[in-house]
């Protein structure tokens, strides 16, 4: 049996993986681990791509992957801790908020919900109701 090195792992904070789009906790190597890293990093890129074309909605993870999936982007097998890890890079990356907000999710365990940041300069306004809102 092959021995691994003890390797730190980080699982919350700023130094969660920021940059990295695949957290290699399986200790893939060379053109496995390009291809993994490349398949998160598109992974992330359709989340946020996907959220910024709703900027007003809130949504938990499940409902993501579902949009994903119903828009033909992902997968349905692809697993939700996938759709997790790009929420926590681009939450990282400041892309995305997490609401303290929640909602049921798909197994009656109350879920956060998620929505887009702004780009800078840009507002976001709800229309036909309260406030405007700009994010920095």
């Amino acid at each position: 049996m092959r021995k691994h090195s003890k390797l730190p792992l980080k699982s919350c904070g700023k130094d969660r993986g920021k940059g990295k789009g695949f957290y290699n906790t399986i200790h893939l190597q060379g053109d496995q681990l390009k291809k993994a890293t490349q398949q998160a990093k598109s992974q992330e890129t359709k989340v946020y791509d996907l959220l910024r074309s709703m900027p007003l909605a809130k949504l938990t993870k499940h409902e993501i992957k579902l949009q994903l999936v119903a828009n033909g982007l992902i997968k349905d097998i692809t697993p939700e801790s996938s759709i997790n890890r790009a929420l926590s890079n681009l939450l990282d990356e400041g892309k995305v908020i997490k609401l303290d907000e929640m909602r049921q999710g798909q197994f009656d365990k109350p879920n956060h919900l998620w929505m887009v940041r702004a780009e800078a300069g840009k507002e976001i306004s709800n229309i036909g109701t309260q406030t405007t809102f700009i994010y920095d």
